[in-house]
């Protein structure tokens, strides 16, 4: 029997280190997140993600005009905040 998918919905509030994005399929491409699926993903409001884009360096990628974040990334760019702090 095959476990459940994980839905990629946030089960933690506000910004957490440690933990990871849903895990990657190797089969499949890393899904592409806009800014509100990015700030569902870390439990904050999409001006806080924006805010740390500009301020922290949130990794994101342009296309377009349009933000675009790789959860894998946001979520090791968290971990590396932390062990600075």
């Amino acid at each position: 029997m095959t476990p459940p998918r994980d839905s990629g919905a946030p089960t933690r509030p506000g910004i957490s280190i440690g933990g990871s994005a849903a895990p990657v399929d190797h089969g499949q491409p890393e899904p592409w997140y806009g800014t509100r699926q990015i700030a569902r993903h870390l439990g904050v409001h999409v001006k806080t993600v924006l805010r740390l884009v500009h301020t922290r360096g949130l990794p994101t990628h342009r296309l377009g005009n349009r933000l675009r974040f790789k959860p894998s990334e946001v979520d090791r760019w968290l971990r590396l905040l932390g062990e600075e702090d």
